[in-house]
């Protein structure tokens, strides 16, 4: 029994050696340069809040201008918000993980969109906007009573709860690898720029802040793909690579429920995931 303990112990000390050198070197990689882009981008966050807080003119009385931005806001800031809303670290580090495990039939859900976008802006988001509701869960109080709009309103804060634990604690994990920075500091300073930005600015500084992340993130995936398939020998190498491991397979048709990706469990089943989100979504209502 005591030699079984000892090699445990053996195992578990080896594994956080590993993990903590690990670390270090992934820390010794995030140089100046890195340090001086990451503050930047903060401080421009900062920065968008402080200036729709304090210098921008207001359009409309204090509350609609902080919660609806005034009602001015043009089409471009508005878009790239809907997509930063639900693109968060889980997406960025999630899709590549399942892509490079179970293959690049994964694509597929992208045609799902194709349906979700005109179902969200010419079935269900018209419907917001003709009763001019600020919140989805006051639909639920026209349409039902005051205790269905309580009960969703509930539900929504919980799920949101959960939701934005996971989000926000990815990156900060990532952060804390890369730069040794505690897990806990990381987690208090993506709140605390976060709950700065649109407090002071509110809906036209989260929209604008939005936007910039959206061509930060957009920028450096697309830089990601072309500078690492450039390294390890080109575009067709990389596709060559994904052909031998399996990874390639296009289109799934197979109709077993067992199947993880197949287009009717990307196409069909993402249509329903998606149009949750974009179509009633108290955060693309607003």
């Amino acid at each position: 029994m005591s030699e079984t303990t000892t090699i445990l112990d053996d195992i578990l000390l080896n594994a956080t050696n590993s993990t903590l050198h690990g670390t270090e070197s992934l820390a010794l990689l995030f140089t100046w340069v890195d340090y001086l882009v990451f503050g930047l981008m903060l401080a421009a966050s900062a920065g968008i809040g402080v200036y729709y807080g304090f210098f921008a003119k207001k359009e409309a009385d204090d509350t609609e201008e902080f919660l609806m931005a005034g009602k001015s806001m043009t089409t471009f800031p508005i878009a790239m918000s809907l997509i930063a809303s639900f693109m968060s670290a889980i997406t960025l580090l999630g899709t590549p993980s399942e892509v490079y495990q179970n293959g690049f039939v994964y694509y597929l859900i992208g045609f799902s969109y194709i349906l979700v976008m005109p179902s969200a802006a010419y079935l269900y988001l018209p419907v917001f906007w003709n009763l001019q509701v600020t919140s989805a869960y006051e639909y639920l109080e026209i349409r039902f009573n005051g205790h269905v709009r309580r009960l969703g309103s509930g539900i929504f804060i919980l799920q949101m709860n959960l939701y934005m634990a996971i989000v926000v604690f990815a990156p900060a994990l990532a952060l804390s690898q890369v730069t040794g920075i505690n897990l806990y500091v990381s987690i208090c300073l993506i709140c605390f720029v976060c709950m700065f930005y649109t407090t002071l600015g509110g809906m036209k500084a989260v929209l604008w802040t939005d936007t910039l992340q959206v061509l930060v993130m957009y920028g450096t995936m697309v830089f990601i793909m072309v500078f690492g398939s450039i390294s390890v020998g080109g575009f067709d190498y990389v596709w060559e690579k994904a052909v031998e491991s399996g990874r390639a397979q296009l289109m799934d048709t197979n109709v077993d429920p067992k199947s993880r990706h197949t287009v009717w469990t990307l196409i069909i089943g993402g249509y329903f995931t998606w149009i949750t989100i974009y179509g009633c979504n108290q955060a693309q209502v607003t």
